[in-house]
């Protein structure tokens, strides 16, 4: 409370920056299609072992602490650091019981595997995925300007450029106030980069 009556002295309009911590509650992971919560990619171990999955409890949890902060420092903005699935490597998806079952109640077909793109199913969960992308930003921008209209919400969208994994579209999109991109480290070197991505693809977001 008193930094922000002071940032206010100031004439300084403070914004949270709100990432996505690790879950530690293993019920709330991402489980790739084996029911793991690893991988390695390009011959190194990435740390997804405890990303947790949107259609968890965490998301209250997340919800909660937007609310929370929104009510007691009334912060210009929130930065959220990427609403969506995230992807790491290779193009993910998660298997958790949730997802499963979520997927079954609301198109009555099992999730279809990663390693069959043709499948009859592979569109639906396209479609899920954004369906249930902007129901999550629909939620976040209900709750935080039913406490304060005048917060600003702006989105992290960096992982967009990995496609249908991060399930960023325009129906969520229209939720927030901005999104912005930002290089992630390493980016630069070609090998870094995913298929048939490249640097001016990065550039091109930063200006739209």
């Amino acid at each position: 409370d008193a930094l922000a009556r002071a940032l206010d002295e100031q004439g300084i309009a403070p914004s949270e920056f709100e990432c996505l911590p690790e879950a530690k509650r293993r019920d709330w992971h991402i489980r790739f299609e084996d029911g793991k919560r690893t991988m390695r990619y390009r011959g190194r171990r990435l740390p997804v072992r405890s990303v947790f999955c949107w259609n968890s409890p965490y998301t209250d949890l997340f919800l909660s602490i937007l609310e929370e902060i929104a009510g007691r420092y009334r912060p210009d903005g929130f930065y959220l650091d990427g609403v969506a699935f995230p992807c790491y490597g290779e193009k993910i998806a998660c298997y958790c019981p949730r997802c499963r079952e979520r997927f079954q109640r609301e198109f009555g077909m099992p999730l279809p595997t990663v390693r069959d793109l043709d499948a009859p199913a592979w569109p639906l969960f396209l479609q899920a995925r954004r369906k249930w992308n902007a129901e999550l930003a629909e939620t976040i921008a209900r709750r935080v300007r039913a406490i304060d209209p005048g917060i600003s919400l702006v989105v992290n969208a960096v992982f967009g450029y990995h496609g249908w994994p991060c399930s960023m579209s325009p129906a969520a999109a229209k939720h927030f106030d901005f999104l912005c991109f930002e290089i992630p480290p390493g980016l630069l070197h070609r090998d870094a980069r995913p298929p048939g991505f490249s640097v001016a693809d990065n550039f091109f977001w930063k200006s739209a």
